[in-house]
């Protein structure tokens, strides 16, 4: 992912609060690599903290929609959208990086600061309370759903029953 977690992390960490970039960072990394399990090849095996990194931006994206009405926030969203269109490139041309998680972080990580960004306390606790818990439940099912598409896979008892 081209953006540096270092140079992002402190906008967003400083908008939404600690606790907030934590899950963020957390549930994002979990869609992300739902996203890859679920809708990526059987044989590929996929690590690492991109997927987490694209969901503090998707934060940051979030965050900036909200105020895009002032030209630095605006400037931020076509900032985003450029990175967005490169990562886009860069992953057409090298098949090792997993766009798949990188999609999933990005969206989990929008939805999250979308919903954590509300003008009152109470209103965002349980808005983003809820929002995590369904996000987190989406992801638990994906991943029933993918592994039960995989274990149904002619000769997959065995191969590993």
């Amino acid at each position: 992912f081209l953006l540096q977690e270092e140079n992002l992390t402190p906008y967003v960490e400083g908008a939404l609060g600690r606790t907030w970039m934590v899950v963020i960072y957390m549930v994002s990394g979990f869609l992300a690599s739902v996203a890859s399990y679920a809708f990526g090849p059987v044989t590929t095996l996929a690590v690492g903290a991109s997927g987490a990194i694209a969901g503090v931006f998707g934060a940051f994206i979030a965050y900036s929609y909200k105020r895009r009405h002032m030209a630095m926030w605006a400037a931020n969203l076509r900032m985003a959208l450029t990175v967005i269109v490169l990562n886009a490139v860069i992953s057409l041309g090298y098949r090792a990086i997993d766009w798949r998680a990188h999609v999933g972080g990005l969206i989990a990580g929008f939805v999250i600061g979308y919903l954590v960004d509300q003008p009152a306390a109470r209103q965002r606790r349980s808005l983003a309370i809820g929002g995590v818990m369904v996000l987190v439940g989406v992801g638990v099912a994906l991943v029933l759903w993918r592994t039960a598409e995989i274990r149904s896979i002619p000769g997959f008892d065995q191969l590993f029953g």
